[in-house]
């Protein structure tokens, strides 16, 4: 049923969102990648980093504070002036 799929498509955009801003808030002061994904629930592995941290790096939204060593073990990851502004957006995709 399409109104089913736009309605089912809507509400997780929704929920992604509402998980960003949460990623975002973490972030103001920078933490570990290990931290972050534990924060939201999830498993440190290599899967949920590529799905809900690096889009956000690609964004612009968050930044290592590490940049010239991606796979430092002293690598954190900081919200941006951009992520910010989403962050306090009303948008919630």
């Amino acid at each position: 049923h399409p109104d089913l799929r736009v309605q089912v498509g809507v509400q997780v955009g929704v929920q992604v969102g509402v998980q960003v801003k949460n990623i975002l808030r973490y972030c103001l002061r920078p933490k570990k990648k290990t931290e972050i994904l534990a924060h939201v629930g999830l498993y440190n592995n290599w899967g949920n980093f590529k799905k809900y941290i690096k889009p956000l790096i690609e964004k612009g939204y968050l930044a290592p504070t590490v940049p010239e060593k991606p796979s430092s073990g002293n690598q954190q990851y900081r919200t941006t002036p951009e992520g910010e502004i989403y962050m306090n957006s009303k948008e919630d995709k």
